[in-house]
């Protein structure tokens, strides 16, 4: 079975990078749905380019089925080709946000996160987290931060 996910994209995502984002997200393994969306002020002013709305622990479990060893270098891929031209035209921090409803999370991924970062992020007890979670690059961990 396909693991079914609501890919957003602001306005900045040109028609032609969200098909090849929709394409890298299907080459994954998962069944993409693309909904365009205005732009809008996140936790901390920071702004998402990308969110993909779906379960995120059944998520990070999938490509460590799918590609075992290789699962961090896969979402590491994933977020570096969805953020990398916007990047280079926008001054703002973007991140690619993965967001479970029903669990009331959202993972902050940034584009030049090191590749130990998103090893981690699978280690993480998800089912507990809660909020908004972001990886603190001078304790080099994932950190939580409640909803308000």
């Amino acid at each position: 079975m396909t693991l079914p996910v609501a890919v957003h994209v602001t306005p900045d995502v040109s028609p032609e990078d969200a098909d090849q984002l929709l394409h890298d997200i299907h080459a994954l393994g998962l069944d993409p749905t693309l909904k365009a969306v205005p732009t809008r002020r996140g936790v901390s002013d920071l702004l998402w380019l990308v969110l993909l709305a779906l379960p995120v622990k059944p998520f990070l479990e999938h490509l460590t089925q799918k590609f075992a060893d290789d699962a961090y270098a896969q979402l590491k891929a994933l977020v570096g080709k969805a953020l990398h031209r916007q990047r280079e035209q926008q001054k703002d921090r973007r991140v690619l946000v993965l967001e479970d409803d029903a669990k009331r999370l959202q993972v902050e991924l940034e584009s030049d996160l090191p590749l130990e970062a998103y090893r981690q992020l699978f280690e993480v007890s998800l089912s507990s987290t809660q909020g908004r979670l972001h990886y603190d690059r001078s304790r080099k961990e994932w950190r939580a931060e409640p909803d308000e």
